[in-house]
């Protein structure tokens, strides 16, 4: 909402074009149900502000205690790959959205392309 907000849009209007309230995005259980609108959102809101680094610009906002729960888990893991390790394991806890395949080969780690 601030990123949006700083980038000069109203947040409840660009909300509202699309059928979404502030409270619907911090429901859980109606994530995976918005998904589609959530997208159609971002794509707005890009377009309108005229900033095509949008998306990037939040996550680059988001912290990790904003992962909830797992965020402390997170933080006690040895090393980058233990981390990911446990995000790929616990992936549909942060988001189902967004939960992608993760498959480990040996020593690596690999995320199919186009499965993000």
């Amino acid at each position: 909402m601030e990123v949006v907000q700083h980038l000069g849009l109203n947040p409840q209007a660009e909300l509202s074009k699309v059928g979404l309230s502030k409270a619907s995005l911090q429901d859980r259980s109606s994530r995976f149900r918005c998904r589609r609108r959530v997208v159609q959102l971002l794509e707005n809101s890009a377009a309108a502000s005229q900033c095509p680094t949008l998306g990037l610009r939040m996550a680059e906002s988001r912290q990790l205690s904003d992962m909830g729960a797992i965020s402390l888990l997170l933080s006690h893991q040895p090393n980058l790959r233990h981390a990911l390790q446990v995000m790929c394991k616990y992936r549909h806890l942060l988001n189902p959205a967004l939960a992608h395949p993760c498959r480990g080969c040996g020593r690596h780690r690999h995320y199919p392309r186009g499965k993000w």
